[in-house]
C-alpha cells in the first residue's frame, strides 16, 4: 500500500521533505530529541498511516497514526527502547504517552510513567518482561 510512506524507514536516511512529511515529530522537537537521544531512532517502523494502511496494519478507528502524532520505533534491545523513550520524555512529551511493549508474556503495554512509579527501567525489568519489544510515542497533548 502506497500511504505507508514513512513506515520503516531510517531516520539517518530522512531528507528534507521527508522530515517534513514526519508530522509525529514537529521539526524543533525532532532535533531536540535526537540530541537529547544521542543520535536518531535508528528504527522508526511506522508514523503517519492513512485511514487504509491504519486497518492494514491492525490500527483503531481512532488511531492517533492516522492523524500524524504517533510513532512506532524499535531500537533493538531493552536498554536501547527505553533510551528512546526516556529522551521524548526528556524533551517534552508525556510519560503517559509513551508506550512500551512486552517481548511475550507478561501482559500488554505500559505507559512510561508505570515503569518510572515501579522502579523500572532499561535493564530492571517487569516480572515476566525479557524485553522491551518495541515502543509508541504520542506527541500531541
Amino acid at each position: 500500500m502506497s500511504c505507508s510512506l514513512i513506515a520503516g524507514m531510517n531516520m539517518m536516511d530522512l531528507n528534507a521533505s521527508e522530515l517534513e512529511a514526519l508530522t509525529a515529530i514537529p521539526a524543533l522537537q525532532l532535533l531536540l530529541f535526537r540530541n537529547e537521544h544521542g543520535g536518531p531512532i535508528h528504527d522508526v517502523t511506522s508514523a503517519y498511516r492513512c485511514p487504509r494502511w491504519n486497518i492494514h496494519e491492525g490500527g483503531t478507528t481512532n488511531s492517533r497514526h492516522t492523524q500524524g502524532d504517533a510513532f512506532d520505533f524499535d531500537d533493538g534491545d531493552a536498554p536501547e527502547n527505553w533510551a528512546v523513550a526516556w529522551s521524548a520524555k526528556d524533551v517534552g512529551i508525556y510519560t503517559v504517552k509513551i508506550l512500551l511493549y512486552p517481548q511475550n508474556g507478561g501482559g500488554s503495554y505500559q505507559p512510561l510513567q508505570w515503569f518510572i512509579d515501579h522502579g523500572y527501567n532499561g535493564t530492571n525489568l517487569p516480572l515476566g518482561w525479557t524485553m522491551y519489544r518495541f515502543g509508541h510515542i504520542t506527541t500531541s497533548e
